[in-house]
């Protein structure tokens, strides 16, 4: 499934002018981006570790009347604050990447104790 979606419309980089779409409003870039974190960090950060292995935000862009995306219609303005954003990523790569260290590691003690690698026979 999906997540996100905070709409944030810029003036003069939308599609419909009357109508927008997303789930809840953001006044500016900050707000998105804080919004934006807050999800990352409070629902798939802390969940890696029970198994979560991905997740998708909605959207890349705005897409007519939904201004939920990370950048506007046009593709022209970048709406969340991208130095956070690349910062946010490196977060989530580095949990991922404990997460997975974490699991190899089980996986190599539990080898080690049922495998006999000389002989490769199980004990």
């Amino acid at each position: 499934s999906e997540c996100g979606g905070y709409s944030y419309r810029i003036p003069n980089h939308y599609y419909a002018k009357y109508n927008q779409f997303g789930y809840g409003e953001c006044a500016d870039s900050q707000e998105l981006t804080a919004r934006i974190r807050a999800l990352y960090g409070e629902m798939v950060m802390d969940n890696i570790p029970k198994g979560v292995c991905g997740c998708i935000y909605t959207q890349l862009s705005d897409v007519e009347d939904e201004t939920n995306g990370l950048y506007t219609y046009d593709r022209k303005v970048c709406k969340a604050e991208p130095v956070q954003m690349k910062e946010t990523g490196r977060h989530l790569e580095d949990r991922m990447r404990a997460c997975y260290e974490n699991i190899m590691e089980k996986t190599y003690l539990i080898n080690t104790l049922f495998f006999r690698y000389e002989e490769r026979k199980w004990l």
